[in-house]
Formats: C-alpha cells, structure tokens, sequence
C-alpha cells in the first residue's frame, strides 16, 4: 500500500511538467574566456570588446526533470598568424544540442545536460582544409523567470573536441576550469 500511494505521489508531483513541457527561446551571449585572475588582469589592462563575446539563440524544452535543449554560436573570429607572419581570421559557427536534467528550486530552475557539438570554420583567407569539428559540449544553468513568459538565465558552458586517434582529448578527462559563462534572455 505504501508502495502504491508513493507511486501515485511521485505521479502526481512529475505529470503536470510531462503533459505540459515549457518550451522558451532566447538570444544568447557568452564570454569566450574563462574567468581565471590572469584573465581578469588581462579584461582590466586591454579592456572587453565584441569580439571577446559569442553570439546565438537556445531553443529550450523543460519536461518536468528533463532538460533538452539546442544552442547554436557564432564566435565572430579570432586573429592568427600564418607561417608567411600574415593575419587571417577564423569564424566559428556551433550547433549544440544537448539533454540533461532540471530541478525547480523554489524560483529558480536549474538545470545541466550534454550532448555533440558541430563546428564549421571559416577562414578568411580560404583555407578551408578542415572547416569541420565534431566534440561534445556540457552546460549548466540557472534560469530565473521575470515574468510569465519572459526569463534571464546564466550559464556556463564548455565545450570538447574529439580526436578520434587519441581519446585523451574526452570530456571525461577535460579540464573543466575552461569554459564559457554568460547570460540567454528566454521568451
């Protein structure tokens, strides 16, 4: 019996957010740099720019204690130098989806989850002799609703590149001190 009335409890506390997912999407941007204290040195002396930001939209669906969602990026180019000394510049374009788990903690919901990750790199000066990644990605966030539909969340987001002849590079042994954090507004 007490197996039975737990059962129907867990039901009733789990269903309302199964029948009635709440899907939200946002406009996101993150800061490409992890917040270490040489970083923090570096924002104080050369100060912080767009291109020190990613840019995109999350589409979320939140089903009771699952979380899936699909982030997609621009990283509006970085600056190298080729073997000749010249500047080119690489822009990064990622789909992440991901799924995971949520809990709603009073107001706030919080939630992580993992998932692949796609890259496509473009170069400006027409190299394209491996415009293509594949990886994974993990994200944790923290969501706090503002109104009925709208909500800001924070995250922090890392993402892994795989290397197919040597699976050290897996997210199981990847330094998670380096990633992403930011703010997503979510309608």
């Amino acid at each position: 019996m007490k197996r039975t009335v737990l059962l129907f409890s867990a039901l009733l506390v789990f269903m309302p957010g199964l029948l009635f997912g709440q899907f939200k999407l946002g406009a996101m941007a993150l800061y490409n740099f992890p917040l270490s204290p040489a970083e923090v040195t570096y924002i104080d002396s050369q100060g912080v720019g767009l291109q020190d930001f990613s840019f995109g939209a999350e589409a979320r669906l939140g089903l009771g204690l699952l979380d899936a969602a699909v982030v997609g990026m621009v990283d509006p180019g970085y600056v190298y130098k080729d073997a000749n000394g010249e500047e080119y510049t690489v822009t990064y374009f990622d789909i992440m989806p991901r799924v995971g788990l949520a809990l709603d903690l009073g107001g706030l919901r919080v939630s992580a989850g993992v998932g692949p990750s796609f890259t496509l790199e473009i170069y400006s000066n027409g190299d394209f002799t491996d415009p293509f990644g594949i990886g994974s990605n993990a994200m944790a966030s923290i969501e706090l609703p503002l109104t009925k539909t709208l909500s800001l969340a924070v995250n922090y987001l890392m993402k892994f590149e795989f290397n197919i002849k040597d699976m050290s590079t897996s997210i199981l042994n990847a330094d998670m001190s380096v990633g992403q954090i930011g703010f997503a507004i979510l309608f």
